[in-house]
């Protein structure tokens, strides 16, 4: 989904990171949305239940600040993530 020069990242248990170099806010957001749209619609196989499940993604878009470091840029993009927020996230359904 993501293109050649993005770079994911696993950070914790069920947080991602994808940093999309030379891309600003508008565009990150088109890219965001359409890894959105491809994992919902994505069934992923359980392998505790053989149940299939989807995924949802939430979405923090933080643009590169000239001399910030990447971890700090990182940080303010989880701490705008709903459920830092206190926002419940969706649980996770089996495709209809």
């Amino acid at each position: 989904i993501t293109r050649a020069e993005d770079l994911a990242a696993r950070i914790s248990r069920d947080t991602f990171v994808i940093l999309l170099p030379a891309t600003n806010g508008e565009d990150a957001t088109r890219i965001a949305l359409r890894i959105d749209g491809v994992l919902s619609n994505t069934a992923f196989r359980n392998n505790a239940s053989d149940r299939p499940s989807s995924m949802h993604v939430e979405v923090a878009i933080q643009e590169h600040e000239p001399g910030a470091a990447i971890s700090e840029i990182v940080a303010r993009a989880i701490v705008q993530l709903p459920r830092r927020q206190g926002i419940k996230r969706p649980q996770r359904q089996s495709p209809q």
